[in-house]
């Protein structure tokens, strides 16, 4: 039962069709069909484009952040610590 039910899904989501002979065709797609896929495709990925563009630059401004505030971190125990080392020296 389960293996005719993938057969049925795998045949469906196919777009290859089995003819008379038993071989197996590709099924014609109208030029319709495949410019209006163009024209709906192009402004998809175009604006996935400016999206990923856009993430990626709030990703890599955050990341600056991050390491500026570390950075400014370990300089203040830096600081810090040379004036704890120098005010224990003039002891």
């Amino acid at each position: 039962m389960k293996d005719e039910e993938n057969k049925i899904i795998i045949h469906r989501i196919s777009s290859y069709q089995q003819d008379e002979s038993g071989e197996y065709r590709r099924v014609p797609v109208s030029p319709l069909n495949r410019w209006l896929t163009y024209a709906i495709m192009i402004p998809v990925i175009a604006l996935l484009a400016v999206l990923g563009f856009f993430f990626f630059a709030a990703f890599l401004a955050l990341l600056a952040v991050a390491v500026v505030v570390v950075g400014i971190r370990f300089w203040w125990w830096r600081r810090k610590f040379e004036a704890a080392r120098q005010s224990h020296s003039e002891e």
